[in-house]
């Protein structure tokens, strides 16, 4: 996580581990914090 791949390879993996989804409508997304989660987060790491 500390050094940058070649974008070369870093396409060589990209495709190694590209999901497969039955359906070719499914696009993946950030998954979103509720107020719950964020609060939790802020009680352990401070603000």
């Amino acid at each position: 996580m500390s050094t940058c791949l070649q974008p070369s390879h870093a396409s060589l993996i990209h495709k190694r581990y590209e999901p497969h989804f039955l359906k070719k409508s499914v696009t993946l997304q950030c998954p979103k914090i509720d107020h719950s989660m964020a609060r939790r987060m802020k009680e352990r790491k401070g603000p």
